[in-house]
């Protein structure tokens, strides 16, 4: 939506009215980037990891093929906003990326081990990849602090589990199954 045209002198008023626009739908639902996370590049990350990382080695032994895992990053319900998100954690924050991931893994294999028919191990991958979206709102300073934290600090940290249910109880398809898990 075009505000003011270019040139435009913003005088005060005009700055309130600029400040008080609200853009419908939210900005966040309205952001995409190019090489986005998606559903295959979610995958193709799993794959990588399972073979990579010395410490999925009794999963890639567990299992006798690995097809099953891996098609339930495939089916995740990623809506352009979540996608959208997990990009700037998989760009930004890739510890927090990183260690989605892995809970994905294990969690969708202990959902295989239950004998989860496909649709629920999508929603545990899914619950997975997105419980820790509200770091991604959280001040970075106090995600590398590294030591003790300030009793503000532990509020921060302690929050973002609400934030991501927060932000995924706006999308039915993540509502309440996913974002409550």
């Amino acid at each position: 939506i075009k505000l003011i045209d270019a040139g435009t002198r913003i005088s005060s008023a005009m700055r309130e009215k600029l400040v008080k626009h609200k853009l419908i739908p939210d900005i966040d639902k309205c952001l995409v980037v190019e090489n986005g996370v998606n559903n295959g590049s979610l995958r193709d990350a799993a794959r990588g990891t399972l073979r990579e990382e010395p410490c999925f080695e009794y999963i890639r032994k567990a299992l006798p093929g690995l097809d099953r895992l891996l098609n339930a990053f495939y089916a995740i319900p990623l809506n352009a906003p979540l996608s959208f998100k997990l990009t700037v954690a998989r760009e930004q924050h890739p510890q927090i990326f990183r260690h989605s991931l892995f809970v994905a893994l294990i969690g969708v294999f202990l959902g295989i081990r239950d004998r989860l028919n496909d649709h629920d191990l999508a929603a545990v991958a899914a619950a997975a990849m997105f419980h820790d979206l509200g770091e991604l709102h959280t001040d970075l300073e106090i995600l590398h602090a590294g030591g003790s934290l300030d009793a503000a600090g532990l509020r921060q940290i302690s929050v973002h589990p609400t934030t991501a249910y927060l932000i995924l109880q706006e999308y039915p398809e993540y509502h309440p199954e996913i974002s409550k898990a």
